[in-house]
């Protein structure tokens, strides 16, 4: 059964943006980014999911020969119902973590893309380091529209600690990533709008 339980809030009125980070820590400063990030958007349903909580094994092909683990089954519905996603990823050895990779393995799988077209995506990394993350963010630019992301906005930041005090972003930077938002809101406001 399932360990993974996760339902968007339900509105007829707002659009739905899910944020995750590709990252098992507990103290993530990518989760810290994309909820930023988040907290910025107006008029719109806004949910983190918790990818820890996926119960997942290392992906083969005997195993998908098994079936589908329900959890990735369960997580593939959640992105097919969002209008738009924030998604970080730390950085390890220059590529995304293997617990992130295993995750989109999985979802590539299930039906050939993991993103649906019409959804806006803004891709996100940051580090504690003054690259921010920076090889693995244009690694995600990159890959991302093989797996059907419709890549809008993008931000990566670096010396995460020097412009965060306590969950709050200060100066220059939190004006970019204010900006950015503001792409990825002009692209989620088209998305069902009527022609």
């Amino acid at each position: 059964m399932s360990t993974f339980v996760f339902a968007l809030k339900q509105s007829h009125f707002m659009k739905k943006v899910i944020g995750l980070a590709g990252s098992n820590s507990d103290t993530s400063i990518n989760e810290k980014l994309v909820k930023t990030a988040g907290n910025m958007l107006e008029d719109v349903t806004f949910e983190m999911i918790d990818l820890k909580k996926l119960n997942l094994p290392i992906y083969a092909p005997s195993l998908e020969k098994e079936g589908f683990p329900e959890d990735i089954v369960a997580l593939k519905e959640i992105f097919s119902k969002a209008d738009g996603l924030i998604i970080a990823s730390p950085e390890h050895n220059g590529s995304m973590p293997a617990f992130f990779k295993n995750i989109m393995d999985w979802m590539s799988r299930l039906e050939g893309k993991i993103f649906e077209a019409h959804q806006p995506v803004m891709v996100m990394a940051t580090s504690p380091g003054a690259r921010g993350a920076a090889t693995v963010f244009e690694f995600m630019k990159a890959v991302m529209p093989y797996w059907g992301a419709n890549i809008v906005s993008s931000y990566n930041l670096g010396d995460f600690y020097s412009h965060f005090e306590g969950d709050v972003m200060k100066g220059e930077e939190a004006e970019q990533l204010r900006a950015a938002v503001d792409q990825f809101e002009e692209a989620l406001e088209k998305v069902n709008s009527p022609a």
